[in-house]
């Protein structure tokens, strides 16, 4: 009995790992569709850089979102889906999958790469996995990441013209339906805003008068003999 209870512990003590392993997404960015997979630039005139939110984003606005991925404890096989909601974070919620065909936010055709290509290391740090950059595949297929690395994952998508204005979306990807151990990064979008931010005020000086002090705000004139006009400079001589 001691060696079948001994045995039992050292079986469970090496099992106990697997029901641990940990998939995070750490990083994403918001990308123009405007390159191939490694040359394209951050989203709309801001060129918004990596792990940063954009906002203030047009219906019918075609983008393309790279979320990246780490298995953090041990080898894990990922099959890479993105969903959707709208809030502003990565673990509550109800998600929807992006097809072609989804409200919101749907898969969208771009003749900058193939679907299926490989990605390269653009957004992660460390040992490195390729993964896929797809246009009309959701989700992919499985990927093998083993303990310690990272790969990247990203889609070509487009922004429904009718999506309404000043609402907020998060962006995620589960492993095909399953939510990853961690978000440590939530991706999220901002509609076009229903009141314009202001723009910047220039200030300039335009106009100036010399006037004398002998009426009123508007029938004063010009100051002295001369009546000087709008915009004429005066000159004062010292008399001995």
């Amino acid at each position: 009995k001691t060696i079948a209870i001994l045995l039992v512990a050292v079986w469970f003590f090496v099992a106990a790992p697997s029901a641990s392993a940990a998939l995070t997404q750490d990083n994403f960015w918001f990308r123009d569709d405007d390159g191939t997979e490694s040359g394209a630039t951050g989203l709309g005139s801001g060129d918004y850089a990596a792990n940063t939110a954009v906002t203030n984003i047009a219906g019918g606005t075609a983008f393309r979102l790279r979320l990246g991925i780490k298995a953090t404890s041990v080898s894990e096989n990922i099959s890479p889906r993105i969903e959707f909601k709208q809030g502003s974070d990565c673990t509550t919620g109800i998600w929807t999958v992006i097809t072609s065909s989804t409200s919101n936010f749907s898969l969208n055709l771009s003749s900058n790469f193939n679907d299926g290509a490989a990605t390269t290391k653009q957004i992660t740090s460390g040992q490195f996995t390729a993964g896929k950059i797809l246009e009309s595949t959701n989700p992919a297929s499985s990927l093998s990441l083993s303990a310690n690395r990272s790969t990247e994952y990203e889609w070509s998508l487009k922004a429904a013209a009718t999506n309404p204005l000043d609402t907020t979306y998060a962006f995620r990807v589960t492993n095909n339906g399953t939510a990853l151990t961690t978000y440590s990064q939530c991706a999220t979008l901002t509609t076009k805003l229903s009141v314009p931010p202001p723009t910047a005020v220039v200030w300039a000086q335009t106009n100036f008068r010399f006037r004398d002090d002998d009426g009123g705000e508007i029938s004063a004139t010009g100051w002295g003999p001369e009546n000087v006009g709008e915009n004429e400079n005066v000159i004062i001589r010292r008399t001995e």
